[in-house]
């Protein structure tokens, strides 16, 4: 078994490696990865809207002439658009991913066991990809995620969309159905589904953090304190502990 938790004795080791090898190539080509997966979205929304939006909001009747050609210069909108963000969004990817270099080309499996530990929000038995999961949580944490405010704009498009779809449904309009019921499906899925898993993944990262930290006081605590023996435990200086060296409860948990 490696250290990454992916190797001959794993019965998954097939299927973990094909998805895993993915996960590496991503890492290692972030800006490329980032570039590809921005174009292509970009592209497909441009497509279905200028597909669906023109007819959507006229109709069949009163369209504007070539409208059956909007989705040309929606490719187009949508391919100089994604460009720039991929750009913009791989650079900083690219940054966050600079320390990763070494261990990408040295331990790549240590690399899979620290996203393993912040999918399931506990340490593993090999304390540098711990430190390399804890690294990982800390940048989590600095993106904010304010989970009541994205509920009320994911559900607040739902609505709105909604409220589109029934226009539609009263005149008749088949595109509008498709694009303003595709959109009530899609907001309301990222106002409950996606915003409560974007939490439960930030709170398992907190969690590693927590860990990872506590581990690293214990550490230290049982190199510096004295009193401290392999047989035994450390005795703790009260007057140091009520000095803030040692962390609380609170921040453990």
């Amino acid at each position: 078994m490696t250290p990454g938790g992916v190797g001959p004795d794993d019965p998954d080791s097939l299927r973990a490696s094909a998805w895993e090898r993915t996960l590496l190539w991503r890492w290692r080509h972030p800006m490329v990865f980032v570039i590809g997966y921005c174009v292509a979205v970009c592209v497909a929304a441009g497509a279905l809207l200028g597909t669906f939006f023109v007819p959507a909001v006229y109709g069949t009747r009163g369209a504007p002439p070539l409208v059956e050609y909007l989705w040309i210069p929606g490719v187009l909108f949508g391919g100089i658009f994604g460009l720039l963000l991929g750009v913009v969004l791989g650079a900083f990817a690219r940054d966050m991913n600079a320390h990763l270099a070494d261990e990408l080309h040295r331990h790549p499996s240590r690399l899979l066991a620290a996203r393993r530990a912040l999918q399931r929000g506990e340490l593993t038995d090999d304390a540098e990809a711990n430190r390399i999961a804890a690294t990982w949580a800390r940048q989590v944490r600095r993106i904010p995620h304010p989970p009541r405010l994205f509920r009320c704009i994911f559900l607040g498009m739902a609505g709105l969309d909604a409220l589109c779809f029934v226009f539609a449904v009263g005149d008749d309009r088949v595109a509008g159905m498709v694009l303003f019921g595709w959109g009530v499906l899609f907001f309301s899925v990222m106002g409950t589904v996606g915003v409560a898993a974007a939490t439960r993944s930030r709170r398992r990262a907190e969690r590693v953090a927590a860990l990872q930290a506590a581990d690293d006081w214990c550490s230290r605590a049982g190199e510096r304190l004295p009193g401290t023996t392999p047989a035994g435990p450390a005795v703790l200086d009260p007057h140091e502990a009520s000095n803030g060296a040692y962390p609380s409860l609170k921040e453990w948990s």
